[in-house]
């Protein structure tokens, strides 16, 4: 095969797949986006995992929290009336 030859396959070659690069362009965009999509939605999935179980945590937070705030209340006002009374037992005279 002379030079003339392979420069004239070659244009051919070269003709040809510059006519068909737009579908393979477009095809390759297309499954990028697709792959992009689904590689999103599976880091949306994750952090609504890790969103609920943050939820979890702060309101088992909040209710702990709130059982020891009731619980210190009922112990304060518990003390409060020994107090009263262990005063009055110490003190009879007492009247104030």
């Amino acid at each position: 095969m002379g030079a003339a030859a392979y420069n004239r396959g070659s244009r051919l070659v070269s003709g040809e797949a510059d006519e068909r690069m737009p579908v393979a362009v477009s095809r390759a965009d297309h499954q990028a986006h697709k792959d992009e999509i689904a590689r999103l939605r599976e880091q949306v999935a994750a952090l609504e995992r890790e969103l609920r179980r943050a939820r979890r945590c702060l309101a088992a937070e909040r209710l702990g929290r709130e059982q020891l705030r009731v619980r210190l209340r009922a112990e304060e006002g518990s003390h409060a009336l020994s107090v009263t009374w262990l005063c009055r037992l110490a003190f009879p005279g007492d009247k104030s």
